[in-house]
Parts: C-alpha cells; structure tokens; sequence
C-alpha cells in the first residue's frame, strides 16, 4: 500500500501510465487505450496520469490528465539533443546527465524534504506525477531495446527514479531486447531486478534473455495489452457481398529498395483484381503522415485497380471494427496482425528485418502459425497471392479457435492491471 493512500483513504488514488511508444502507430494507442479503459472500469474515479503526447480524444473520453515524459525534457532543445555531430557529443552527454539529476533532485526534495513542487515547467512536472502517484504502469510494446535506444533509455531512466521514489513500477507485456551497447544493458539490470512486476508479450526474445543473463525479474508470459479492446462502430458501406481482402502496407518511402518493393505489390494487386473478385480494403492509421498515404496511392495508380476502398482512422477501437468486416488481412503493422487473430480472421503478417520477424514470429507462434509470416524480401506477387487463396478459405472451426487462443491470452493480461490496482485500495 502507498503512503498516500494508508494516511488519506478519501483519496482515490492516482496512476501514472507510461506508453512506452508515445503517441506512436495504431498498436501504441491500442494498447494504452485498452489499458485505459480496464483501469476506468475498475477505478472509475482514480486520477490516471498520460503522456501529453496523447490524443485529445482519448483525453476527453476517459477524463485523463497528461503529463512529460522524461525523453521530451532531455529533447526540449532539439538541436543539441537530437544532433548527431561529434562536436556538440559531449555538450549533449552533459546535458542529459545535469537534467535528470535535477528531475532526480526534485523527486527527492518532495519526497524526503517535503518541499511543495508548484512549478510549471516538464521537470517539475514529471517530479510531481512520480511522487504524487500510487503507481508507475508501464503499458506494453517492444520498446525496450536498442532500436529506439534514446526512448528506451528514456523509459528506463524514468522506471528507475521512479524505484529510487520507493514507487511500485509495473511493466506490463513487454518485448525486451536487442541490446547492443553497455549503457543499455546496465539500465536494464538496475531496473528489471527492482520492478514490482513484469509480463512479457513473447517468451524467446524477453524472459530467456533476462534467464541467461542472471536477471531475476517477477512475471510472466502473456498476451499483447490490446488483445482483448473491443470494437467500435464507425461509417462502413456494406453494398459488396463478395470476400474482402484487408491489407496495412506501411511502408515508408526511405526504404531500401522502395522501387522493388512496392512494385512487386504492385503486380500483387494487379493478379488480385484479375483473378478474383475480392474488394481490397486498404487501412490508414497514421493519418498525419503524409507518406503513407503517397505510397499507396502510387501502388493504387501502377496496378490500376478499381475494386478498393481506404479507411482512415485513428482510433484503434473503429479499425478493430473495420477489421472486423474482412475476410483475410495481410500487412506490415504488428497491431493490424493482433486485431486479425484477435476476431478469428486468417492472416498474412509481412516482416521487415530480424526485429520484426522475431515480433511476428513471435506472436504467430502462440497460434501455431508461424508459417503465415513471409519476409518482405522473399516476398513475390505469385507467392503472395497464392498464400491469400489458400488463407480466404479457412473454415470456422479454424477461425473459432484463433478466437480461443485471443481469449486465452486476455485473460493472462488482466494479471498485471489487477496488481496495479491493489496499490490504490
């Protein structure tokens, strides 16, 4: 039990929510939202504390109050922080180390010296939401690693000052690793240790590395924190009665080989139209990046097909419904691969780099369908279509227990936000 709440049991208490992948894709928002959401069920006047980079209809509809995180205090200044010149390096060290000290400072002069935090700046203010809350959630991703290695170094900081605030921390779901440099793996030995608890969206990447590295931690494996959102209607025509094939081709326009890539996809698209007569529903939920939309509708324009429709939406809970109205999906997106098994539909997941495949793999793998991941280089327009003729046409009994096994994994999740909750009573 907090101190807060053993001497004010008026209170109802406060959590401080970290998503680990800040406002981010559709999967960083359905996980926060989905863990938003059971915590207001359950807590319904309990202050929960978000990231300010949260969007405002999350903020209207769950009356949640936003906070700085400690990666927008270190990069307030943009250029020096973020600069990659060797000149400015240990200008930019230095700033990092002199600004979490004084966050640290602030945490411990309200905590041990009692002086009032009313400031309004980001350090104050992430100071006074560590102190004043009765726990410190960690909503789940694979964020701790060192592909975004100054948000994941960031986060860390953040759990371990929070520890040092003897604050309860919770990591729920996470992917950890890989790690590549010392810093990294330092972090994550004072961290993990001292965490209240942690679960892991996958066993092979995260707990055996923990295991083989003499890392004790508290936890265990569990499903992705968005498994089990439910859905949200939004607009849908329903006028076409044949199969709809839904595909997230999120691709950015700096990848190697763009050309190749979205000109196999291309032909893809092109044997779709020819051979079948499935509607494409394309999906968009990254909608303030303009890139997105630029590749796809230079894919639309080179295969010239005519049978598709393009949601846009930000809301994880309207794509689950739209989702919801396909027959098979492929895509790029982790979290469109998520929304697929979690309503029984056939998947195909496209993996870009060893990272991604160990996360799709990873995932498919509890379904016992590895073999519906298929790399982006190996990836061919005849293999491709191929493999959606054989998916299009799984039976019910198949897809009812892709449901099951979703459900399963749901119910693992819940552990970690009941825990989290026991902090407040």
């Amino acid at each position: 039990m907090s101190e807060k709440t053993a001497t004010n049991t008026d209170d109802p208490g406060q959590i401080m929510l970290i998503n680990m992948g800040g406002r981010g894709n559709i999967g960083d928002r359905a996980m926060s939202l989905n863990v938003i959401r059971q915590l207001r069920d359950k807590a319904p006047v309990a202050r929960i504390l978000v990231g300010s980079h949260t969007l405002d209809f999350m903020l209207d509809e769950f009356k949640l109050q936003p906070y700085s995180y400690l990666s927008q205090c270190l990069g307030r200044w943009g250029v020096l922080p973020h600069s990659h010149s060797i000149f400015l390096y240990p200008f930019k060290i230095l700033y990092y180390i002199l600004d979490i000290f004084f966050i640290l400072t602030l945490i411990l002069s309200q905590k041990y010296l009692k002086i009032t935090n009313t400031w309004h700046f980001m350090e104050a203010d992430l100071s006074r939401s560590i102190c004043e809350s009765d726990v410190i959630y960690y909503c789940g991703g694979g964020y701790i690693n060192d592909v975004g290695i100054f948000d994941s170094r960031s986060n860390l900081i953040m759990a371990f000052l929070a520890i040092l605030a003897k604050k309860p921390v919770i990591m729920s779901g996470q992917g950890i690793g890989p790690f590549n440099t010392f810093f990294s793996r330092l972090l994550i030995k004072l961290v993990i240790p001292r965490l209240s608890m942690i679960t892991f969206r996958d066993f092979d990447g995260s707990k055996n590395f923990l295991i083989e590295n003499g890392i004790r931690f508290n936890g265990d494996s569990v499903g992705d924190d968005a498994m089990s959102m439910p859905q949200k209607n939004t607009s849908f025509s329903n006028e076409w009665q044949g199969k709809r094939l839904g595909i997230n081709f999120r691709i950015s326009p700096f990848t190697p080989d763009l050309d190749k890539k979205t000109n196999d996809f291309s032909k893809f698209l092109t044997l779709i139209e020819k051979e079948t007569n499935w509607q494409i529903n394309f999906f968009i939920f990254e909608t303030w990046r303009p890139w997105e939309k630029e590749v796809l509708h230079s894919l639309l324009k080179e295969s010239e097909i005519k049978n598709y429709i393009i949601h846009e939406t930000e809301d994880p809970r309207e794509a689950l419904y739209l989702t919801s109205k396909c027959d098979l999906t492929l895509g790029i997106s982790y979290h469109f691969i998520v929304f697929s098994l979690q309503l029984g539909i056939p998947t195909i997941a496209i993996y870009t780099g060893e990272y991604y495949r160990s996360k799709m793999e990873g995932l498919l793998e509890w379904y016992n369908k590895k073999d519906w991941c298929i790399s982006i280089q190996e990836m061919t327009p005849n293999c491709l279509f191929n493999k959606c003729k054989l998916l299009i046409e799984t039976n019910a009994s198949e897809k009812n227990i892709l449901k099951q096994k979703t459900e399963l994994m749901s119910e693992d999740c819940s552990k970690s936000i009941k825990y989290a909750l026991s902090f407040l009573k």
